[in-house]
């Protein structure tokens, strides 16, 4: 009964659109898993012994419904196996990773925590094309469900898919739209990593001048201590002014202690611009990273373009071809029937004259039918001459195409 259930299921999907609104949002996404799996291609295909998918976030009651679904049908011959998991940090050895749509809202965590992993991602309502393999959509006003294709990020891990696939209400990403999206990101990016060079420049010029202000401060320091040196030597020869050169002495350390104080202010303040300018150059780090990655997308989607306009090309060529051949043919089919029909009405008009002559020469009737009968025979000959001809032609063409 549950396998009948979900054939019915795949059968409305696929051959009758108006009746998809009458099926649960649910049931429509767990069954559009069901078939990514089916039409995906992992390179280890051999290895895997059972066939395992996991949901991350709380879309429960699609877990549920693909659950009815694999419980009397297989993937490609083997089981499934059907997991749930809230975070990324325990992520388990998976074929397919489907997250809702609020970790959708994060698909860039989730993209390089898979990243180079042979795992297809499939994803619900994700706004951003990039990073989607599998992209689930859904419009409540129209009650229609749909999905898109990012090729490249399919290719990418190693995957592959049945153009079948988007028999089921799929559409490729555009590439060129995606391309134009990535260029602005990374111009933006260059942007950032401009400003942030700017601003550790500004922070490096900062703590040059605090070190020249430090610079400044020791050698104050120690011209207070040459002084000092100098007045305890005065103190062993004037014993009368000691009182008042002692409490200058105590005047002239307080100052170094708050110069002191100042000092160890100055030095954390320094240690901070230098954890900043660190911090800031890992970030840099990190942009340059992301930059190389995006830039490697980049450069496989365009050879995937341009594989698309080669074919298009090569597919305009041949269907110019084939027009002008069947404009050919329908001109050469014009011709024959004219003149089938103007050797028709010669042939009428002729056996009109032959009554009017068997009427008034009845001596030659005998040659007269003589000459109409060997004329139809030579009339049928040339009709069947002309067929022969024009399928002979056409028969040349058919073996020998025009490339």
């Amino acid at each position: 009964m549950k396998y009948i259930y979900t054939t019915l299921i795949i059968s409305l999907l696929m051959f009758s659109k108006p009746l998809i609104s009458q099926i649960s949002y649910e049931t429509s996404k767990a069954v559009l898993i069901y078939q990514f799996a089916k039409n995906i291609s992992h390179k280890n295909e051999k290895e895997i012994k059972k066939y395992k998918i996991c949901f991350l976030g709380n879309d429960f009651e699609t877990y549920q419904e693909l659950k009815k679904i694999v419980i009397n049908n297989k993937i490609k011959g083997k089981s499934v196996e059907l997991s749930a998991i809230n975070s990324l940090n325990k992520l388990p050895d998976v074929q397919i990773l489907y997250i809702d749509k609020n970790w959708s809202k994060k698909v860039e965590e989730v993209w390089y925590k898979i990243e180079t992993k042979n795992i297809l991602l499939v994803t619900e309502q994700c706004s951003d094309a990039k990073y989607v393999m599998l992209n689930i959509l859904y419009k409540p006003g129209q009650k229609s469900i749909s999905f898109e294709i990012n090729k490249a990020n399919i290719i990418i891990e190693n995957l592959s898919f049945n153009q079948e696939l988007l028999l089921f209400g799929g559409k490729e990403v555009d590439i060129r739209e995606l391309y134009k999206n990535i260029k602005q990101q990374l111009e933006k990016e260059k942007q950032d990593i401009v400003q942030y060079k700017e601003l550790i420049k500004k922070q490096t010029e900062e703590l040059q001048t605090l070190h020249k202000q430090t610079e400044k401060l020791n050698t104050d320091i120690g011209n207070l201590l040459e002084k000092i040196s100098k007045s305890e030597g005065k103190l062993n020869n004037l014993a009368d002014s000691l009182k008042s050169q002692q409490i200058k002495l105590s005047e002239k350390l307080s100052q170094i202690k708050t110069q002191e104080i100042k000092l160890k202010t100055q030095e954390q303040e320094i240690g901070l611009k230098k954890e900043e300018i660190e911090s800031g150059t890992i970030e840099l780090n990190n942009i340059i990273a992301k930059k190389n990655k995006q830039q490697l997308i980049i450069d496989s989607q365009k050879i995937t373009l341009s594989d698309k306009e080669a074919i298009i090309d090569a597919r305009n060529k041949q269907l110019t071809i084939f027009a002008m051949f069947a404009f050919m043919l329908i001109i050469l089919i014009i011709a024959i029937f004219y003149a089938f029909r103007t050797r028709k009405k010669a042939n009428e008009k002729l056996i009109i004259i032959n009554k009017e002559i068997e009427s008034k020469k009845q001596i030659l009737e005998k040659t007269l039918k003589k000459l109409t009968k060997t004329q139809s025979q030579l009339v049928q000959s040339e009709k069947m001459a002309s067929l022969g001809v024009l399928t002979a032609g056409v028969a040349h063409e058919i073996n020998n195409p025009v490339n």
